[in-house]
């Protein structure tokens, strides 16, 4: 799978897991899940990194290239969309860009993430 082709099916797997009609589902799913858990552990535990084992995991954590502060955004953006009371739907749109950047939209009824990357064959 190229890197469009993975980023495109990234987006889908999640976009599914936060909808309207899924997010109680994903909340259950990750019943036993720390609180405290980051973005990317939230995304395996539901089974959108599904294809990693353990070890391609780590590297993936390792070799990630969005900047920190970008990371701890997704992190309290996943966390707040799954133990909101009600949960909020997520919806997250990823784009080409130079450079990374983030802008997180609230409302009671939608969180909408806009997030800019380099192209997968820019990196």
């Amino acid at each position: 799978m190229d890197g469009l082709t993975a980023r495109e099916t990234l987006i889908d797997n999640i976009n599914s897991a936060f909808s309207a009609e899924n997010i109680g589902i994903s909340v259950g799913r990750l019943r036993g899940l720390s609180r405290r858990a980051d973005f990317l552990t939230i995304s395996r535990s539901l089974g959108i990194l599904h294809s990693m084992d353990d070890a391609a995991f780590r590297r993936y954590r390792r070799s990630l290239t969005i900047p920190r502060a970008i990371q701890q955004i997704l992190t309290s953006v996943h966390r707040t969309a799954l133990y909101a009371d009600p949960p909020v739907p997520m919806r997250i749109q990823i784009n080409d860009a130079p450079t990374p950047a983030i802008e997180v939209t609230v409302t009671d009824q939608l969180i909408s993430i806009r997030l800019d990357r380099p192209a997968p064959q820019q990196r």
